[in-house]
């Protein structure tokens, strides 16, 4: 609960709207024991492996431990969320010792991907798992953490030499996601990427909701000039070269770019004299007044982006979006509401630096128009509450 990401906000308020519903709600976490939000308990559970590292741990004692763990706790029924800190051990022995029926959300790939991102090793979008090109992509030396670090910092790929351990991450990651009563995909998109890994018969997709449905009527702050906002973090596989193309292209005296969060300093150096303004870091309460000095929101990724909550963000508060073609980003915009386009293709991110050079204020408010609510927390809660009275 303590990494301030996508998935950490959206169980904090998963497990709110689940609270004010009346179930009882225990969460597994890194952070400290204790209670976390709207009363739900903490239970503070460290795996032992290294978060965003590429290494195929084994650790029994470390599978059995949250195995009881979670059988401690007597639950009705267990949802997973993010386990990037298990080893393998624990995806191979959990399901013939689970304590209840349990559910799997599909944030990320982590079931299909070491790497998560689905980027391989020369940082190109991948289009899916395969045990030999997984194997060669997360090889032997990629899972020794100087090496790899090594290589990130000088930009070079590693030498390839294939990792057996890869083929049997894959197999425990199949008996686990096996075994689960349902499988649920935030996004259409992550369903048919893990359809083509394991049996698609039992993935359904469940879009997730976001706190920015529930947002205050607000106005937006008058402007002469044409805002538009990128939120996040900013770096190669979150679209910072797609980024870079679209400001260099784009020649408007009347337009400002604006980034919120987190980005490389190599980014910021280059993009900086292409306009684009740091703003720094922001919080989720920041989030009303960035959006009423949005007339348009960005998002970028060159990768499978699962089910990305800042686009859910623009569109609640009403902000029209510009955004790749990628991952669940589809799910959650129409042709009305946004304009899409493949970051691979040079001509279709031609196409959309020219539509950003010249679209008018009265094309923006007409698409804002259509930007309608999505998903809230509680209105997901609901559609879980359906599945786990299935299980």
């Amino acid at each position: 609960m303590e990494y301030p990401g996508g998935i950490t906000n959206y169980v904090r308020s998963l497990a709110a709207s689940q609270l004010a519903e009346g179930m009882d709600v225990h969460v597994v976490s890194r952070s400290p024991d204790g209670p976390v939000v709207g009363g739900a308990v903490n239970h503070s559970f460290t795996g032992s492996a290294i978060p965003f590292d590429l290494s195929v741990t084994e650790n029994r004692a470390e599978a059995e431990a949250l195995t009881q763990l979670l059988t401690r706790i007597a639950p009705d029924l267990i949802h997973f969320h993010m386990t990037i800190d298990l080893s393998v051990s624990f995806f191979e022995t959990f399901p013939d010792r689970a304590p209840a029926p349990y559910v799997v959300s599909l944030h990320d790939y982590y079931y299909l991907c070491p790497r998560i991102y689905l980027m391989d090793y020369r940082g190109r979008t991948c289009s899916g798992a395969g045990e030999t090109k997984c194997a060669h992509c997360v090889g032997v030396l990629d899972q020794v953490n100087t090496l790899r670090r090594l290589g990130a910092r000088l930009d070079v790929p590693l030498p390839r030499w294939d990792s057996p351990k890869v083929g049997r991450r894959q197999q425990a990651m199949r008996h686990f996601l096996g075994r689960a009563f349902r499988i649920l995909a935030v996004s259409s998109r992550v369903r048919d990427l893990y359809g083509a890994f394991f049996d698609p018969g039992t993935i359904e997709v469940l879009n997730i909701g976001n706190d920015s449905a529930n947002r205050p009527p607000y106005d937006k702050v008058p402007s002469e000039t044409l805002r538009v906002t990128f939120l996040g973090t900013l770096n190669r596989h979150k679209g910072a070269e797609v980024l870079a193309r679209l400001a260099a292209a784009v020649t408007r005296p009347d337009m400002t770019v604006a980034f919120y969060g987190r980005a490389d300093q190599r980014w910021m150096d280059r993009l900086t004299p292409l306009g684009v303004q740091f703003l720094g870091p922001y919080r989720p309460e920041h989030i009303p007044d960035i959006m009423a000095r949005t007339d348009l929101g960005m998002a970028l990724p060159i990768w499978e982006d699962n089910g990305p909550q800042v686009v859910m963000e623009f569109i609640n508060y009403g902000v029209p979006v510009l955004a790749t073609r990628m991952g669940g980003i589809p799910d959650f915009v129409n042709d009305r509401n946004a304009v899409l386009f493949d970051p691979a293709s040079a001509e279709d991110t031609a196409r959309a630096a020219h539509w950003l050079q010249h679209v008018s204020r009265d094309t923006l408010a007409e698409m804002a128009a259509h930007a309608q609510r999505l998903l809230s927390p509680a209105d997901h809660a609901a559609q879980l509450r359906a599945v786990y009275d299935r299980a």
